[in-house]
């Protein structure tokens, strides 16, 4: 055991805070928080934070990581996190025994936070790098002030933040070493709903896991898959939603277009509880641009990923802010294009509805986007992100002045 959870003297025990503000982030941390309670359990753990990270092992101040949690967004979510910065503020005051702070992701909450805990003397460890080799590099001066060490989920990202004095340590990914798990074991629970079972393709929808994900990409995805369905009979459409109230807004997204307008009908099943048995099911994906490309790509299912965005906020600022030459994980990981993005795309579906009837009809091209997302697995294969990510937060903890 860490000789930090049983130093002598009467000074408070030591502890680590985490912050999260998405459900990825409250995900992320869990498998973090488990391996510490395994490899320390005397250290508390505190969190801003959501469920996952309370069935770990932490002691939730606020819930902070639920979809909606945080406002609808704008203005509301800007207020939120004020309001949350200062609560946090007040409650570090009467908490000197934080001795590390953990932000998760979502640097543009998580920065002012940083703010108020490292001059308070916390080690400051950022689990998820922020995604500055993607857009706004200016950034990394603030990064270094900020942190002590970022835990880089990416292979790339470790030289990249070392090479501008930023110490960084990649740890793998979470997500990946979840479902090379699950499937070593071969353990996959049940859908809400059954999975339907016809000749024709079986299409995943995987439109997000936020709201404003959902009501962008939902209704297209169900259209695409009708198109499909106009050259490939029998299509099945299953959405895999990522809790019940993702469900619930994917049914309201799709009630008026569930079969399209020559009277062929799409199968669409709406379901929850168990996305690896859903993209096992899968013949292809429809995928939101995000880490669900990276759970598709650890089940060896051809993918068309897809982002929808507003032409003017694109074209004013998000070109120029942009500054890799692809968005999709995996072509970013793989530095090539492996897997078809269609990001941005504003109304049309023709693109998309072309290369996923492209997968479907052509055998050799499928067979060499699966090899390829076999090549990006591989890189994760040996890493145990939570045992890592613990390992190193702990360390830290020993190094505070």
């Amino acid at each position: 055991m860490n000789d930090q959870s049983t130093q002598a003297g009467s000074a408070p025990q030591r502890a680590i805070l985490f912050t999260a503000f998405e459900p990825s982030g409250d995900s992320h941390a869990s498998s973090v928080i488990a391996a510490i309670r395994q490899q320390a359990p005397d250290i508390p753990v505190y969190a801003w934070g959501g469920p996952a990270m309370e069935q770990a092992g932490a002691t939730i101040i606020q819930q902070t990581s639920t979809d909606g949690a945080m406002g609808a967004g704008g203005l509301s979510k800007i207020l939120e996190h004020i309001r949350i910065t200062r609560d946090l503020k007040t409650w570090l005051r009467s908490h000197p025994e934080v001795a590390v702070h953990v932000p998760v992701d979502s640097p543009a909450a998580n920065f002012p936070i940083c703010k108020a805990t490292k001059p308070a003397g916390c080690r400051v460890v950022h689990l998820v790098a922020p995604q500055l080799w993607a857009w706004a590099p200016w950034r990394i001066g603030k990064l270094r002030r900020l942190t002590d060490l970022v835990l880089c989920l990416l292979p790339f990202e470790e030289p990249y933040f070392l090479n501008r004095n930023v110490p960084a340590k990649f740890i793998g990914h979470p997500v990946i070493a979840e479902h090379i798990k699950v499937l070593a074991q071969d353990d996959v629970t049940a859908t809400r709903h059954p999975l339907p079972e016809t000749a024709g393709p079986k299409i995943a929808l995987l439109p997000g896991s936020r709201s404003g994900e959902i009501n962008r990409h939902a209704r297209d995805m169900a259209a695409v898959a009708q198109r499909l369905a106009l050259t490939h009979p029998q299509t099945s459409a299953v959405f895999a939603a990522a809790n019940e109230h993702a469900a619930t807004r994917i049914e309201s997204q799709i009630e008026s277009i569930k079969s399209n307008r020559d009277g062929q009908a799409v199968d669409f099943t709406v379901t929850t509880g168990s996305l690896s048995s859903v993209l096992r099911w899968a013949d292809l994906v429809l995928v939101c641009s995000g880490t669900a490309t990276l759970d598709v790509a650890c089940h060896g299912v051809p993918m068309v990923v897809m982002y929808k965005l507003n032409p003017l906020s694109w074209n004013l600022v998000g070109r120029w802010l942009l500054t890799t030459r692809h968005i999709a994980l995996p072509n970013i990981i793989a530095d090539r294009r492996i897997v078809p993005e269609i990001i941005p795309y504003y109304q049309s579906l023709d693109r998309i509805t072309h290369e996923a009837a492209q997968l479907l009809d052509n055998p050799d091209l499928a067979e060499a986007q699966l090899e390829n997302l076999t090549e990006i697995v591989k890189l994760f294969r040996d890493s145990d992100p939570g045992q890592l990510a613990a390992g190193h937060i702990l360390d830290q903890m020993q190094r505070r002045r």
